[in-house]
């Protein structure tokens, strides 16, 4: 297992390179940052000093990623276009980075008892990428104890305007030197934590139309292109994926 600064930074200059330009981000963290926020089944099975990343899907990641893959696939496999094309990229970190032995897990992927094998929004917070605003962070929440309050992760630049993809864990480096940087907390007030608690928790038009993604007024959003996408029912984007396919 190595840790020299030297492969830190050559992971980091290679993941950069290879994801940045096509719209994604990535931020750094220690797999013992993960480990002390989680309960024991969520643990991931690594040193602490672990090097590991997670990837966010920035609002051009549709325009820069999606579609152009999906115009050089040749075959749609029968799950979600979207999570096959993270896939290809997954893959490609492994490939390309293969000598630092990376692993990587897709925000959807579950083990055979249905459980998730990351927890993305808890390892975006302890990279420091994105506040995980949650129940527990309210002085007086006013939900009482039912019903369950889910968290919502809001990025400093996009506000709910993105997405986890997953993380990738280099298996054979340490880097006890990284320095953990807390998430910019861009809601300050209970109001605003409150008011982005119970959009993102409802039902409904709110959830349709995004609502609870603009409460810290993001830079950047998806476009209505993306939008519309996403909020059709899986069963019905046959026409949209063609009408992409086709231009």
């Amino acid at each position: 297992m190595s840790s020299d600064k030297e492969s830190s930074g050559e992971i980091d200059s290679l993941m950069r390179k290879l994801l940045e330009p096509v719209g994604f981000e990535v931020h750094p963290f220690l797999v013992g940052w993960y480990n002390n926020l989680c309960g024991k089944a969520f643990q991931l099975p690594y040193p602490s000093d672990t090097l590991a990343y997670v990837v966010i899907s920035a609002p051009d990641m549709y325009d820069k990623a999606f579609k152009p893959w999906l115009r050089n696939t040749e075959v749609l496999s029968t799950s979600d276009p979207l999570d096959q094309c993270m896939t290809s990229y997954f893959r490609k970190i492994e490939d390309e980075l293969a000598d630092f032995a990376p692993i990587g897990m897709q925000d959807f992927e579950l083990h055979a008892n249905h459980r998730p094998k990351v927890l993305v929004q808890t390892a975006g917070s302890v990279s420091g990428a994105c506040a995980f605003y949650q129940k527990s962070d309210i002085a007086e929440p006013p939900w009482g104890e039912k019903p369950r309050i889910f968290g919502c992760s809001i990025h400093p630049k996009y506000g709910g305007w993105f997405a986890y993809r997953g993380v990738v864990i280099f298996t054979t480096t340490l880097a006890s030197g990284l320095q953990q940087r807390d998430p910019p907390d861009v809601l300050t007030s209970d109001e605003d934590k409150i008011s982005v608690l119970n959009l993102f928790n409802s039902v409904g038009e709110d959830w349709r139309t995004g609502a609870w993604r603009n409460v810290s007024k993001p830079i950047e959003r998806y476009s209505n292109e993306q939008h519309h996408y996403f909020v059709t029912p899986p069963k019905d984007r046959m026409a949209l994926l063609q009408q992409i396919r086709g231009s």
